[in-house]
């Protein structure tokens, strides 16, 4: 939560969009041919749970699922939400999406979606933030894919649209 909190210090509202993970769907068949059977499955993620090799968990969607679960999960209780002070996280957790302020974690119906891809999804949140009230809206994503969704989602997001690069990369 504090690595969310210091990206969007900036910022009132803070959305996370994590992607869905289907067993049924043709993406999982790609991540399958890419080599997703290989990661080991780790089941029941604790907070103290350690992972030695980053790179073989994610090959695996169903521990990017679980990791997911468990992440929103834990920053839906008492001693993360108290955290909050003036920012308020919209966080995907498969088809739900919760808003989490410091009082409450509830589920916003409206941006509740099936779609797998957080490429896409995330269009739909910046026009909710824009419908909002918001008049500005920074999508922080190094993905040309999510530049070219921006683009051509604009006409129907009426806030200023940004998107950052993370500078600290290169």
């Amino acid at each position: 939560m504090s690595l969310v909190l210091h990206e969007g210090s900036n910022s009132t509202r803070i959305d996370v969009i994590f992607d869905v993970y289907k067993e049924n769907s043709i993406k999982n068949a790609e991540r399958e041919k890419r080599g997703a059977e290989f990661g080991n499955e780790c089941r029941n993620i604790q907070s103290e749970h350690e992972v030695q090799q980053w790179r073989k968990f994610l090959l695996n969607p169903k521990n990017k699922k679980a990791f997911t679960e468990f992440v929103v999960k834990e920053w839906r209780r008492d001693k993360y939400r108290t955290k909050l002070t003036g920012k308020v996280p919209f966080v995907t957790c498969e088809c739900d999406c919760y808003e989490i302020t410091s009082q409450a974690a509830n589920i916003v119906e409206e941006l509740n979606s099936t779609q797998e891809e957080a490429d896409t999804r995330l269009i739909l949140h910046a026009a909710h933030a824009a419908r909002s009230g918001y008049k500005t809206v920074v999508v922080a994503s190094e993905d040309t894919d999510v530049f070219l969704l921006c683009l051509a989602f604009k006409c129907f997001i009426p806030a200023s649209m940004y998107q950052v690069w993370n500078a600290d990369k290169n």
